[in-house]
């Protein structure tokens, strides 16, 4: 209401001040008058809008993030130094890292890390939805690393993490990865009692089954539309298995069969001061009058492997989590905070650790929500088959093509394929990438639009028909309609200069400017004279 009479109020001030200047009474001083107003207007608009854009989304002191940015960029330099001198021969420094720290969605791009955290609202929607079948998180316009599990990080190539320690709670490094260096700082923006900055580390760890971003794999990788969104691990090992050729199909090609990198864990709900009820094939949780609003997934370890987690909906609704074992002095659960859930970067995959066999565990989630109520369709718990998973990560590490060469829109790399095998990358496909091997372009034709386009699978990533033997395969990438807009701006430079050349010879007014000059001249020197 404010702003409005302060509106009504500046057009009144505005429309008196024109009247004075039309009928001319003291219009320098009316005109000064008038651009301080103006000025005075555009300078609260932008204080007040600065201040309203705080209040929705919070600055942050300029101190924080350079001391952030600093510290980060050093731990990539620190990381790429490490992999130059400890290079593998295969990846060519071609990979993807991430961290397990955020202070905004777009810190790796102020980092210079390759990885899958990014925001934009130019998004390629079928990578988006690709990353999210693999149990990472995503929204419309973003994807974080959250979510991660050895297996999906394996195959997109994550070589390095880095870590800060500072999230105990949210596990998103993983037991093989290794610790292989060390970046020491001091912290200005956490200090310590007298006032001194703390010492902090970020450390680098590398995953030792990262694969290459091409690699070998079975044609039967072809027989799979795309990987579908309700269960991620079983989108997993879908894929994997499949890669691996072990899938088994029916006679109408629907599968029946693939290995079991997740085994399925069979939990007991128990509900708290919650009533049950059922939303569109999904189990509703509605908040009682009183009591702990709680929903219980309880199971009882029986394997000494690591234990992951998902809660599916399609409508979500904030809930908190808790974490408990059993404590038998208490005869009752000892839960501790595991965060929130339906809810921004929270919903992905979540790691719960690893228990000696006959632990009871349980998952606890607390309606918070202005609803009063959450929506989960369907609850997820598996062991990690970690044993079979190196197994079979195995294979594909003696499959991957070796990069000879690469910068920003351009690959090449050499690989040595077997009959019946396509190369698979983890490429993000985009209109614009050209794919040749030994030097000829590959494309396949679109059913859709009968139009030859590079050929890609998962409705997600690249990929390369192969033949048997050693191949050389380039990938090289140019905008979308790159070629036309040069194309037009030569034309329009050509048309310019055309206009100008008979500008110059047919042009009236600029001929009878020319006369004009060369009267004038002409009536100078006679003056002179």
């Amino acid at each position: 209401m404010k702003s409005v009479w302060l509106t009504i109020g500046l057009s009144a001030v505005y429309l008196l001040i024109l009247y004075g200047i039309l009928v001319k009474k003291s219009k320098l001083v009316l005109s000064i008058l008038m651009t301080v107003v103006i000025s005075g207007e555009l300078i609260y608009n932008s204080v007040d809008t600065m201040k309203a854009v705080d209040k929705e989304v919070a600055y942050s002191t300029r101190a924080s993030y350079r001391t952030f940015i600093q510290s980060g960029r050093a731990a990539v330099d620190t990381m790429e130094e490490y992999d130059k001198a400890h290079s593998n021969d295969i990846d060519g420094g071609l990979y993807r890292s991430e961290k397990t720290f955020t202070r905004c969605v777009n810190d790796n791009l102020a980092f210079g890390l390759k990885g899958i955290t990014h925001s934009s609202s130019v998004m390629n929607a079928q990578t988006l939805n690709f990353i999210e079948t693999m149990g990472y998180n995503m929204r419309s316009y973003y994807s974080r690393y959250d979510g991660t599990t050895e297996l999906a990080d394996s195959l997109l190539g994550f070589k390095y993490i880095l870590d800060r320690g500072d999230n105990p709670a949210r596990k998103l490094l993983h037991p093989s990865y290794i610790r292989v260096a060390d970046y020491n700082y001091q912290d200005y923006d956490d200090k310590s009692a007298d006032g001194s900055p703390k010492d902090k580390t970020i450390s680098i760890y590398q995953n030792p089954n990262a694969l290459s971003i091409g690699y070998l794999v079975d044609d039967d990788l072809l027989r799979i539309d795309h990987l579908g969104n309700d269960n991620p691990f079983n989108s997993q090992c879908v894929l994997l298995s499949t890669m691996l050729g072990e899938t088994e199909f029916d006679s109408a090609g629907q599968i029946v069969g693939i290995n079991p990198y997740y085994t399925r864990i069979t939990t007991e709900t128990v509900l708290g001061a919650v009533t049950e009820s059922t939303y569109n094939g999904q189990a509703t949780y509605t908040k009682m009058d009183s009591g702990d609003p709680t929903v219980d997934y309880r199971f009882t370890v029986t394997e000494n492997k690591r234990v992951y987690a998902y809660l599916k909906t399609e409508n979500e609704q904030k809930v908190n989590l808790w974490l408990g074992t059993w404590n038998d002095a208490n005869n009752n659960y000892d839960f501790s905070g595991f965060g929130t859930y339906f809810e921004t970067r929270n919903y992905c995959i979540l790691d719960l650790g690893v228990y000696e066999p006959g632990t009871k565990v349980c998952l606890r989630a607390t309606v918070d929500n202005d609803q009063n109520a959450t929506i989960i369709k369907e609850p997820f718990f598996y062991y990690f088959n970690d044993d079979l998973f190196q197994k079979d990560i195995d294979v594909l590490k003696n499959q991957q093509m070796k990069i000879e060469k690469h910068r920003a829109t351009f690959i090449r790399g050499t690989v040595d394929a077997q009959e019946g095998q396509i190369l698979f990358t983890s490429i993000p496909y985009e209109e614009g990438w050209t794919v040749k091997v030994d030097g000829r372009k590959v494309t396949v034709p679109n059913a859709e639009t009968n139009k030859e386009e590079t050929p890609h699978c998962l409705k997600a990533m690249i990929y390369v028909p192969m033949s048997a033997g050693t191949h050389t395969v380039t990938f090289s990438y140019t905008p979308p309609y790159f070629g036309l807009g040069v194309f037009m701006l030569i034309i329009g430079i050509g048309i310019i200069i055309m206009f100008y050349f008979y500008d110059k010879k047919n042009n009236k007014i600029l001929l009878a400017r020319e006369r004009n000059k060369k009267r004038e001249a002409i009536q100078a020197e006679k003056s002179a004279a």
